[in-house]
């Protein structure tokens, strides 16, 4: 970005490239983008399960419960990620002699952010494949 920033002609890409750097130097913003690159891969994983044409409710029962365990895994993950993401920014935060820490309120709002994540499947997919087994 930097490159750019010191290379480019054009204001636009000038910015653009700006804007992308703080972004990248926020620490607020690369918790939740790691918090999503970690999470993503499991929905999508997920919907890919459910769009196949030859599926049953046995099956999708299966990987409902699949994509619970994989999201609990991450939402265990949640201290080693937010001490990977301080010790990135530690150098960053000597450097600037800013307090920046990940505060134990983003890892609550994690926490409820899969639990709604894994609320909504369930309560799309848990109870209508129970009543189709049971029929």
């Amino acid at each position: 970005m930097g490159k750019i920033e010191s290379t480019s002609k054009r204001a636009v890409a000038i910015n653009q490239a700006g804007a992308i750097r703080r972004m990248l130097e926020d620490s607020k913003f690369v918790f939740w983008l790691t918090v999503f690159h970690n999470i993503m891969p499991h929905v999508d994983v997920l919907y890919n399960q459910l769009q196949k044409a030859l599926t049953d409710a046995v099956l999708i029962r299966k990987q409902v419960n699949v994509f619970q365990q994989s999201l609990e895994k991450e939402r265990k993950r949640m201290d080693t990620v937010t001490k990977e993401i301080s010790a990135l920014y530690e150098t960053s935060r000597q450097r600037k002699r800013e307090n920046i820490h990940i505060p134990s309120g983003r890892i609550t709002a994690t926490l409820r952010r899969t639990s709604q994540i894994l609320g909504s499947v369930c309560r799309l997919f848990c109870n209508k494949v129970y009543h189709v087994l049971i029929k």
